[in-house]
């Protein structure tokens, strides 16, 4: 359900912004503030008045806060406005979470070439490798519904790989459970020499609220994002667009911006 109200705390300028916020079957309520501002004050009016800049977990909650609230160009909370160049590993699907110990790499691997090599393949012999996103090869989707997952040949870089997938109900193969299953590696194994893309990536954005983190990523697949380090190419904030893809920009222009409120359900599921 979506409620709209003049913002009366800002009766002192000629227009009132209007607020709109969404309720549903999210964890979250997010609410879209239609008044331009750069990220930073954005994020602070979100800390103000409710939880952060908005976090997104899944695809269930950009449905929700693209077709509630019609996000066009507006703020969420992730940003790489600490210009790092640590990055972090994720599993693309939601709720996967990466862990050290169970990795299996290639001689050498990860070998990130100049700091470009952002996405991650298996090989026949199912070990991992990393290079660059914008090359193309053959890909595995996962039905988390079916439990099946499914070879696919067509070459595709790693954002189109990412998209095809998710277009199906899907992601891309992640988790050390999925690659270990004893049917997909015979299926592997027994194409010599070929190599696919998985869900394993590595970047170096955060979300503005830290204590509720997300590997939820949603990059426009036709810009190229995670080529290379996009956090300086582009701009180190990121928006959602009316078809809910992300892209960065500098986080000094002014755009529409989105809240969240964090739920108690899910608070206390966090803690």
């Amino acid at each position: 359900m979506i409620h709209c109200h003049l913002n009366s705390a800002l009766t002192v300028v000629l227009l009132s912004s209007v607020v709109c916020e969404l309720t549903g079957s999210s964890a979250n309520d997010y609410i879209l503030i239609n008044e331009s501002r750069s990220w930073m004050d954005a994020q602070t009016y979100c800390r103000e008045r409710y939880t952060d800049l908005a976090t997104v977990w899944s695809e269930w909650d950009l449905w929700e806060l693209c077709t509630g609230l019609n996000c066009t160009d507006a703020w969420i909370g992730l940003n790489n406005q600490h210009n790092s160049y640590t990055r972090t590993k994720h599993w693309s699907q939601v709720g996967q979470e990466y862990t050290e110990g169970r990795r299996r790499w290639s001689p050498g691997e990860p070998s990130d070439h100049e700091g470009k090599e952002n996405c991650m393949f298996i090989q026949s012999d199912l070990s991992l490798s990393d290079q660059s996103c914008c090359s193309t090869r053959p890909f595995i989707c996962y039905d988390e519904r079916s439990n099946i997952s499914v070879v696919i040949s067509r070459n595709m870089s790693w954002s189109e790989a990412l998209h095809f997938c998710r277009q199906r109900s899907a992601d891309l193969l992640s988790g050390w459970s999925q690659l270990e299953d004893p049917v997909l590696q015979e299926k592997i194994q027994a194409s010599a020499d070929s190599s696919w893309w998985v869900g394993l990536f590595i970047d170096p954005w955060i979300w503005s609220n830290t204590n509720h983190s997300s590997s939820f990523r949603h990059w426009d697949h036709k810009q190229g994002f995670m080529c290379e380090d996009t956090s300086l190419t582009y701009g180190q904030c990121v928006s959602v667009g009316p078809k809910g893809t992300w892209t960065s920009d500098s986080c000094t222009v002014k755009k529409t911006f989105i809240c969240y409120n964090l739920t108690q359900s899910a608070h206390l599921n966090s803690t």
